[in-house]
């Protein structure tokens, strides 16, 4: 999806990935799923930096 001189949404898929509890050093499987990423357009980011 594009919203004209805003940006773009995407979506990135995140595979199942091993992690740890920090609280008892167990370790766990991270599901797989799916994230959304926002990219600014340059005419955003030339209105936000000037």
């Amino acid at each position: 999806m594009a919203l004209k001189g805003f940006g773009t949404f995407t979506v990135h898929h995140l595979a199942e990935r091993k992690g740890h509890n920090p609280r008892t050093g167990d370790v766990i499987t991270i599901a797989a799923c799916r994230k959304p990423v926002f990219k600014a357009s340059n005419e955003l980011k030339k209105r936000l930096n000037s």
